[in-house]
């Protein structure tokens, strides 16, 4: 599983692939983040800051996505077969899996850089920071599923797969904000929770937690049985 792993995130750099959503996150950092709060008491600094770090979850969900969709394809199709059957197929998806959420972790320490700093210049760092990285383990395995899903495994057509990842994500965005939410990922949830302060978000952690970890099973098993059904 480990060789595997580094299998696919070596392939992933040394094509070079990982340079887009890395510029993409460069670029959020550089328009979205850079003007933190200041000048105001600890209290809104800690709330704003919390709700920044949510915020940063909401836009990276697209990147991850995007990021592990281009993992997965980065691996020939001859060779994703020949891998299933070195090691059995469900071996194979796996270490794919992990490769994308790896690489999606290290998207988002880029991207939490630059609040990162802002809250540590700012005294506040101590309190919304936990909260922020369990928050984003957690949300990177849904993004890393539905890239994965729209991957050349599941859809070999690059226009079908690029509008597939595009439209899901738009889909579940426009699901959380209604009485369907619970179909979708909670962006609405933690967005809510988040710009409530550090307190408010780690109380409805566990929820939120409870709910993607729920479709991310789905998710999983959706990605398992298309793999199945394209071999």
């Amino acid at each position: 599983m480990t060789a595997l792993i580094r299998f696919h995130l070596s392939g992933y750099v040394r094509s070079l692939r990982v340079l887009q959503p890395v510029l993409a996150v460069f670029l959020l950092v550089s328009v979205v983040l850079v003007n933190g709060p200041a000048g105001l008491d600890r209290a809104t600094t800690m709330k704003l800051h919390m709700g920044g770090y949510a915020d940063v979850a909401a836009f990276l969900f697209t990147i991850w996505a995007w990021a592990a969709r281009g993992v997965l394809d980065t691996e020939p199709d001859r060779q994703r077969e020949l891998c299933a059957l070195a090691v059995g197929r469900r071996t194979a998806m796996a270490a794919g899996l992990l490769a994308a959420y790896v690489v999606n972790l290290g998207l988002a320490g880029i991207a939490l850089a630059v609040p990162v700093g802002q809250g540590i210049s700012a005294g506040v760092s101590g309190g919304t920071l936990p909260a922020a990285v369990a928050l984003h383990l957690v949300v990177a395995v849904p993004a890393t599923l539905v890239g994965a899903l729209t991957s050349r495994a599941v859809l070999p057509s690059t226009a079908v797969s690029i509008l597939a990842l595009l439209g899901g994500c738009l889909v579940l965005l426009i699901l959380s904000m209604g009485p369907l939410a619970w179909l979708s990922v909670p962006m609405i949830g933690w967005l809510r929770a988040a710009h409530d302060g550090p307190a408010a978000l780690t109380a409805a952690l566990p929820g939120l937690a409870a709910h993607i970890a729920a479709w991310s099973a789905v998710a999983a098993a959706g990605y398992a049985w298309a793999r199945r059904a394209r071999t």
